[in-house]
């Protein structure tokens, strides 16, 4: 479907309005918030050393599936489902160990004595994985993943999982030596946890928008940029920034074409600034619409190009795809009547035919 506009004769009845045109990197991370919170370091920059592992707010990135990990210390304790909330509060969620590899990777994280203790059996007592089991199913049986991965690979201590003393034993942690796996329910308490994040952005395409979407660019015609953002991975991500280039200019103000930006009159409502580019753990894609005078065709050519992410504030296993430069459009030159005094006011509203 193509993209419509409306001309309007006054410039203030519009609430959008276009007027005629004039290898491993280490991360550091906040303690609390979304995955947003997380920011790259230059990768020449010397880290900066925690005082101890419960201060460690530097994110391990697995070269092997590119995703980051950060063992959070619990120090009065904390059961599954929030341990599981605070990870996805912070736009991962809780490790899930997959393989003999990413076991030994996750487990090398939490083997200081600051995430253990031992109860009252004598037995060493582990941060929590992302592992849990469906209601209802045998001690072995019905064990699933957070996000869903295959169940296959398990490294239960011995004689484990066995909903002991009759328990319903429905979430997996650490416990004892070697990265092995105990079973207990779900009110249990551990002292940590392990977030995962397997996030990763780029830029499907970037679009100019004229009159119609497809139709030939005109020169000192209102233009929209139109991007369209992917997102791979299980996890939430929040305040995506995303920047184009044109004409020697950069632009960091867009509008996010949901449905819930859109008004009754099917204009884009709010900018980034009020309603930022954010993604659900299930959304894959979304729409961006940049505007501005200045993005007017001046030349018999038009190029731009759209960064996502280009704050570097979000942990990505691919920190190489978030550029995108658009196929090189030609603009034509169109022969204008001269301009009455009330035909410069005109102006431009984009209406929404198909936003997304």
């Amino acid at each position: 479907m193509k993209t419509r506009f409306v001309v309007l004769t006054f410039a203030l009845l519009a609430l959008l309005v276009l007027t005629t045109p004039s290898g491993m990197t280490p991360v550091s991370a906040q303690s609390t918030g979304t995955i947003s919170n997380v920011t790259l370091t230059p990768a020449n920059a010397p880290a900066e050393a925690p005082t101890g592992v419960c201060d460690n707010t530097v994110p391990t990135q697995w070269p092997t599936n590119g995703h980051y990990y950060l063992a959070v210390c619990a120090p009065n304790r904390i059961n599954w489902q929030n341990a599981q909330t605070a990870a996805v509060a912070r736009g991962g969620y809780l490790a899930t160990t997959t393989s003999a590899a990413e076991n030994t990777l996750v487990f090398g994280l939490v083997n200081f004595p600051e995430f253990w203790y031992t109860d009252a059996y004598g037995s060493s007592i582990g941060p929590w994985l992302g592992g849990y089991q469906t209601a209802g199913s045998a001690p072995a049986a019905g064990w699933k993943w957070v996000t869903d991965e295959p169940w296959s690979y398990t490294n239960w201590t011995s004689g484990e999982p066995n909903d002991w003393n009759g328990n319903n034993e429905d979430r997996a942690h650490f416990k004892g030596s070697a990265g092995a796996w105990n079973d207990v329910p779900s009110a249990f308490t551990t002292k940590g946890y392990i977030i995962e994040w397997d996030t990763d952005l780029s830029v499907d395409s970037v679009t100019p928008v004229q009159v119609l979407d497809g139709q030939p660019l005109v020169w000192f015609k209102p233009t929209a940029v139109k991007a369209v953002i992917r997102k791979t991975g299980a996890s939430a991500v929040n305040n995506v920034s995303a920047r184009l280039f044109y004409d020697s200019s950069f632009y960091t103000t867009f509008y996010v074409a949901d449905a819930a930006n859109i008004n009754a009159q099917n204009v884009l409502s709010a900018t980034n600034t009020i309603y930022p580019l954010n993604f659900a753990p299930t959304e894959v894609t979304k729409t961006i619409y940049f505007f501005d005078d200045a993005l007017a065709p001046t030349n018999s050519t038009y190029q731009a190009t759209v960064t996502v992410d280009y704050l570097g504030a979000i942990a990505e296993t691919d920190e190489t795809n978030n550029l995108t430069v658009s196929p090189v459009v030609n603009a034509h030159i169109t022969n204008w009547p001269s301009l009455t005094a009330l035909d410069r006011n005109l102006a431009v509203q984009y209406l929404r035919g198909d936003w997304g």
